[in-house]
């Protein structure tokens, strides 16, 4: 036999229960929150994104001021330095990138940001390959960018504290992308009926409350690594180039270095966003829940 009342007009079911309205309506902000703050975490990297291209106009102005001959002397000081170094010993090799790239129909400010050696041909960027022990730039349109990459060299071979930070910096950079995802998915802890919490929710408790400030120390890697390639590479240049020419090396490394600063930012706010909405979002749940 059965029941004349259908199952959805039971007073017991979701939708006509006052309780479980209320826990579809939270778990539907719960839900909503999670992913809107997840999104926003990664995005956010974007509101950095000025720094970057600022970062990329501060390389390439010193170089677009320079003479064929004044490339050259460049060039030539760094081959030297290399050699004088001991990097030549260890395998180091410059590589010039200009022509080495085929052409293709994806607009070139694309391929820039997709490609790296697209990028080092067109002297937009250079780069240090420390397993092949390459530098790859154009020495033509980015010569001031070989004494910062002469410098991660340097690191990888001849030092044991910066080549561990250089292996170790991706590690970093994953870390600290990640901590946005946690805060978004996650939510503080507070003790119920009197009881302390454990130790997993404590830890996680801190970790959520001091997500900006992990991200930047998850970058720290990165950002020391970098800031003694420039240093290096400074100090090399000054030693070997006249004054202007050196200048211009010295204003290629701090545009450089500001670019990583934009990328290390753009992690701790992203943290720090996602943290913030999520709790804010939970927050109105629980006023939703009590009511």
């Amino acid at each position: 036999m059965t029941n004349n009342v259908s199952f959805l007009q039971s007073q017991n079911h979701p939708i006509n229960s006052g309780y479980g309205y209320k826990n579809i309506k939270a778990n539907k902000v719960k839900e909503t929150g999670s992913f809107r703050a997840a999104a926003v975490s990664q995005v956010m990297p974007l509101a950095t994104a000025p720094v970057g291209m600022l970062a990329i106009k501060g390389l390439t102005i010193p170089n677009s001021k320079l003479t064929p001959e004044q490339a050259k002397t460049i060039s030539d000081a760094a081959e030297n330095i290399l050699k004088n170094k001991g990097l030549k010993d260890k395998g180091v090799e410059i590589i010039h990138t200009a022509g080495t790239v085929n052409k293709s129909k994806t607009p070139n400010f694309i391929r820039c940001l997709i490609d790296p050696m697209f990028a080092a041909s067109e002297g937009k960027n250079a780069f240090f390959v420390p397993q092949s022990n390459k530098i790859f730039i154009n020495k033509e349109k980015l010569p001031t960018a070989i004494y910062h990459e002469m410098g991660h060299s340097f690191n990888a071979n001849k030092t044991k504290v910066f080549k561990i930070l250089q292996k170790n910096r991706n590690i970093g950079l994953i870390l600290a992308s990640t901590l946005g995802l946690f805060c978004a998915f996650t939510k503080n802890e507070k003790a119920q009926d009197g009881k302390e919490l454990t130790k997993g929710q404590k830890a996680k408790n801190t970790v959520r409350n001091n997500a900006g400030k992990l991200a930047l120390l998850a970058m720290m890697p990165m950002l020391l690594e970098e800031g003694m390639a420039s240093i290096r590479g400074c100090k090399w240049a000054k030693s070997a180039l006249s004054k202007d020419l050196y200048k211009k090396v010295l204003h290629t490394n701090i545009a450089g270095y500001f670019s990583y600063l934009g990328v290390a930012a753009g992690a701790c706010l992203a943290a720090v966003t996602a943290r913030k909405i999520k709790d804010n979002i939970m927050n109105k749940q629980t006023q939703t829940s009590n009511k």
